[in-house]
């Protein structure tokens, strides 16, 4: 009876001794949990399965956001989990979080690097006279992105694709705001400032509306009348 007690010890002993055993060298829970690397390109997803070995945590991911074929090369020794981890990210728009055993990835998304962009190109003219405007300031709208219109009235710019907005802007005429959504190509008239259009040029034989004019006209200001010998008004009104 004595033998069989015994015996009947020995075997809680050595089952004790064995759970405790896999305690020791399987894999390490909690916050004190530590990862080892040494890999050179391998996949996200052979590394991920590494680290679910040496810890016993598990990753949750999905696979539409997360990219888990592209390749990885680094080196830890001893590191934290929490640690390890910041440095398998580091370069990579993934953020983590660790929720009981589980590692949660989330897909870092840069709004302005995932919108597609389009180039716009087009042309930009006066709306009376239909000349093209070299110079023109064109801009995004709440950007500091823009360009300026060649000798030829014609621009190319580059867009965010949701809902962009350019601003066409030149002295002495109106700036015009123009959605390019959906399009690739511009043609833009830019009206002239009504104030500019009424100033009344004084020239040798009157008065004229600015906008009336179609020829060349000379100028020359009182500044100038008086630094010249005055020996006739001809001479004045020739220069």
């Amino acid at each position: 009876m004595k033998h069989k007690q015994l015996s009947v010890k020995i075997v809680r002993l050595w089952f004790i001794s064995i759970v405790f055993s896999m305690f020791l060298i399987g894999p390490t829970f909690g916050q004190n949990a530590s990862v080892t690397l040494d890999v050179k390109s391998l996949t996200l997803k052979e590394v991920f399965a590494e680290i679910e070995n040496q810890t016993g945590y598990s990753f949750l991911y999905s696979n539409t956001s997360i990219d888990v074929n592209q390749r990885v090369s680094l080196s830890v020794s001893a590191l934290p989990l929490e640690n390890a981890l910041e440095v398998v990210f580091i370069d990579k728009p993934i953020s983590f979080s660790i929720e009981g055993r589980q590692i949660v990835l989330t897909a870092i998304r840069n709004n302005e690097s995932q919108q597609q962009r389009v180039t716009v190109s087009g042309i930009v003219r006066d709306a009376q006279t239909v000349e093209t405007l070299p110079g023109v300031n064109v801009m995004i709208k709440g950007t500091t992105q823009g360009t300026v219109t060649d000798f030829d009235g014609k621009f190319t710019i580059e867009v965010a694709e949701a809902n962009p907005i350019l601003i066409f802007s030149f002295v002495g005429y109106n700036s015009q705001e123009v959605s390019v959504t959906g399009k690739s190509s511009l043609s833009v008239f830019l009206e002239q400032e009504a104030k500019s259009l009424e100033e009344v040029v004084v020239i040798g034989y009157g008065s004229e509306s600015k906008k009336l004019l179609t020829g060349s006209i000379g100028a020359i200001s009182t500044e100038g009348m008086q630094e010249r010998p005055i020996q006739s008004i001809d001479n004045v009104l020739q220069g």
